[in-house]
């Protein structure tokens, strides 16, 4: 009873926090993008991060399976110690506004933002210094399983893939092959991002804290500097972004084409807890 009166607490202190996010946001304009293909549209010859700098300390949540990278955001924004940063029914999209320098919005409080948005322009994660960075990794079956859960337009084009624009597969096949080549191209990201950020990234497999949270949630935030609190270990399991399981054959071609760079990636992990 006590922790649900407690989690209860907590929505309305946000719900009131959102309601008047909003309406500074509306007050300033707001609302003039309100889909993805409208953000990445505003976006393409300006810098995705512009506005880092806004949020000092901020916690950013990316990686090579952003259904994964989304279940990490929301258990940390959980946490009283980070301000909403949401105003719509997207808050991914809310954030990523925010960041572009697209929307206005209050910029008191430490926030906490998911950043697989970020994509192909990891780099500018360099020009910036006051954050942090949670970089998740995932085997690679589950994660172009949840690739392809994706909307049809949501996967980068096949040319930006450096992929042939057409297949002689098929369209599954092509949708697949789009899948395995944009985890690819997040995943051997982390070798460079490990070297570069230094402390300031910590990277862990998603199954490993999953299925080790009880060890693992505590090191996340003791990165984070944040305390960690009891109550969201329950929030976090294997189930909650579980996308359904891929044909035999979808699996092999995966295992083929990412497992190598999957297994490469986990030696630069800072948390690394050993597989079962």
């Amino acid at each position: 009873m006590v922790t649900l009166a407690a989690d209860a607490s907590l929505r309305i202190a946000r719900y009131k926090r959102r309601a008047h996010f909003a309406s500074l946001v509306d007050r300033r304009g707001g609302h003039q993008i309100t889909s993805w293909h409208g953000y990445y549209a505003a976006t393409a010859d300006r810098p995705v991060l512009a506005c880092l700098d806004d949020y000092p300390d901020a916690l950013l949540i990316a990686g090579c399976d952003s259904s994964a990278a989304t279940a990490i955001t929301r258990l940390f924004q959980r946490l009283p110690s980070f301000a909403d940063s949401s105003w719509d029914h997207d808050d991914e999209l809310d954030g990523a506004l925010l960041l572009a320098g697209l929307q206005d919005g209050p910029t008191e409080g430490r926030h906490c933002f998911q950043t697989s948005f970020v994509r192909e322009r990891y780099r500018e994660y360099f020009a910036h210094d006051n954050y942090r960075l949670v970089w998740i990794l995932r085997e690679p079956r589950a994660a172009v399983r949840s690739l392809l859960g994706l909307r049809q337009g949501t996967l980068p084009r096949r040319t930006a893939l450096g992929l042939a624009p057409k297949s002689g597969g098929g369209p599954s096949a092509s949708r697949l092959e789009k899948a395995c080549a944009t985890y690819l191209a997040t995943i051997r990201q982390t070798a460079e991002l490990r070297e570069r950020l230094g402390e300031r990234i910590a990277v862990i497999d998603y199954d490993d804290l999953a299925r080790d949270r009880a060890r693992a949630l505590p090191a996340l935030c003791r990165f984070a500097s944040v305390g960690c609190d009891s109550r969201v270990l329950r929030h976090l399991h294997g189930k909650s972004v579980r996308k359904g399981a891929l044909a035999s054959w979808e699996g092999a071609i995966v295992d083929e084409l990412a497992l190598p760079a999957y297994r490469r990636a986990r030696l630069a992990s800072t948390l690394s807890f050993p597989h079962a």
